[in-house]
Formats: structure tokens, sequence, C-alpha cells
């Protein structure tokens, strides 16, 4: 396996605005509609009275997770085709659910940051007060920019892009039993991304 560095293009690709709002929309999209399964499900099972008499709400949300769930195979076939066009060198496959799923440059430039968090799952044992400093230190103590996902910080290279980050930061996570990328999806903040996202 070639190792690629960090200064190779890849690394600092742009991508037009389009294809990263569609990156953007797939990966919300992806997240709602898992969360609103699990809620709905859970509510079906707890609290079957709520769930089947508690008025339109339950079976509003039951129905539009179905509209949004039945627009997913164009999202990620879409989303596919684009970057595909982008990297067109790079042999882009998709995975069992029809999103895109990193080739070998890009996995190799994203495994050492997902495989070394700066703190590991240790940030959820801070106060409340301390947890909304560590951006800031971070800030302080690294030169990048960091993506918070559930309690893990990942430092992100100067040289890595942040279109780069948006793109693949959540195909990197690794794959769900479904074969699908891993649900989240970044929202950019002073300091970095903050990552929402569904838990394995």
């Amino acid at each position: 396996m070639t190792t690629v560095s960090m200064k190779q293009p890849i690394a600092a690709s742009t991508y037009p605005r389009e294809l990263i709002a569609l990156v953007r929309s797939l990966d919300c999209a992806e997240v709602c509609v898992r969360v609103a399964d699990h809620y709905l499900g859970n509510l079906e099972q707890d609290d079957p009275q709520s769930y089947y008499e508690g008025g339109a709400y339950p079976q509003w949300l039951h129905g539009n997770t179905m509209n949004l769930r039945a627009t997913l195979p164009e999202l990620r076939a879409a989303a596919l085709c684009a970057v595909r066009l982008k990297h067109p060198e790079l042999g882009i496959a998709a995975n069992a659910l029809g999103d895109f799923e990193p080739p070998t440059a890009v996995a190799a430039i994203m495994a050492p940051i997902i495989k070394n968090p700066l703190y590991g799952n240790n940030l959820g044992g801070h106060p409340p007060k301390r947890l909304l400093e560590v951006p800031a230190r971070l800030s302080q103590s690294h030169q990048g920019r960091f993506v918070i996902f559930y309690g893990d910080a990942f430092l992100i290279p100067s040289e890595i892009s942040d279109d780069f980050v948006e793109v693949w930061f959540r195909r990197s996570l690794g794959f769900w039993s479904d074969g699908g990328a891993y649900p989240a999806y970044l929202e950019k903040r002073p300091y970095g991304w903050q990552a929402y996202g569904v838990e394995a």
C-alpha cells in the first residue's frame, strides 16, 4: 500500500459549493432518519399509548421520516457521481448503501487522525465549565483545526482543506452494519467543527 503525504494535492482538495451542499444535506438526512427511527421505535415500545394515540405528532414524524428516507438512495447516488467526477483517478467505490467510501489515498490521510484523538473519550469526565474552555485551550495549544466528536477532539492538520474534511471525515470513521458510512454531520465553528450523529 502506498503512503500518501499530507502535502499531496488530494488533502488540499476544494469542492464546488454545490457538492458541499449536497454532502451536507445527505449527511444531515442520514442522521435525521436514523434518529427519528430510533425515537419512534423506542416510543412505540416504551409508550405505545403515546405512539398510537398521541395525536398527529408521531404519525406526522413517521410520515415525514419515510419521505426523507425515500430520497436517500438518490442523494447518495448524486453525491457518489459528483465525487467521482472530481477525482476520476481514485477509483472511488460505493458502499453497500450507495454512498461513497474512502479510496486508499483518502484512507491513508484520515486514518492517523481518526485513530489518534487528542483526548480519547476522556473529555466527558470534565465538569461542564471546563468543557466550555476546551476549544479555546486546544486552539492555543495546537496549530491546526479541530473536530469535536462525541467527546473526542480530532486534530486536523493545516494542510487539509475544510472541504476535504467535510466530504471525507464521516466516511472515514467507519461503517455501520448496514454498510453505510458513520451517520454524522459537521457544523463549522470558530475552532473547527462540531460533529453531530448517531451512536453506533
